[in-house]
């Protein structure tokens, strides 16, 4: 038989193992307010969290009543939850993100001042990259100009005997497809009377 002192200790071991519990969780919601989480993730870990609950409480009832589960020990664990969650679980939270906030900044500030002078060369570069852009437009622009002026004069020039020699090959195309076209239907009569003089001769022979 567990005596009334056993009992106590056991009971207050059970308060303080909720107590546990519940400040493991502010982790948790700490660190959803800290980082969006998306909703799978939030999930994954309450179940990794709960199992690891049940892990910490076997353990906890293993060595306090030697692994025999009474129901005071239950209700010493809900105690546990609710008295932390009374007591110290918003100033816990609120302290954390607020901490967490001003690491948030220092860190933000570090990186401004150390990023500062490669945003200045940044816009040092850009600035001379423009102004060597437009430098080069007025340099090269008149030249740009005078290669047309001169692929137009070029072209104008070359444009009369171009025309003139794309017509000529054209009417020249036509009179030898005329020609060609001609001598066929030429052969192809001279055939035809051969082979209607050969017809005559084979039948005069045959009389």
């Amino acid at each position: 038989m567990i005596h009334i002192v056993d009992q106590v200790y056991i009971f207050m071991y059970a308060i303080v193992g909720g107590a546990i519990v519940a400040f493991f969780y502010d982790f948790l919601r700490i660190k959803r307010r800290a980082i969006k989480t998306n909703a799978v993730i939030v999930s994954i870990e309450d179940i990794i969290y709960w199992l690891a609950v049940a892990v910490f409480l076997f353990i906890t009832v293993y060595k306090s009543n030697s692994g025999e589960m009474r129901g005071y020990i239950f209700i010493g664990n809900i105690i546990g939850v609710l008295l932390y969650e009374a007591l110290f679980s918003s100033i816990f939270i609120a302290s954390s993100v607020m901490i967490i906030n001003i690491i948030k900044r220092i860190v933000l500030f570090i990186f401004k001042v150390v990023s500062y002078p490669f945003i200045m060369l940044y816009k040092v570069v850009k600035v001379i990259l423009k102004l060597l852009y437009k430098l080069l437009r007025i340099i090269f622009n008149p030249l740009i100009i005078l290669v047309k002026f001169i692929i137009k004069k070029i072209y104008a020039l070359l444009e009369k005997p171009i025309s003139f020699i794309s017509n000529q090959t054209l009417i020249f195309t036509k009179i030898l497809f005329d020609k060609i076209k001609g001598f066929s239907s030429k052969a192809s009569s001279v055939t035809e009377k051969k082979l209607k003089r050969m017809a005559t001769l084979k039948k005069l022979k045959k009389e």
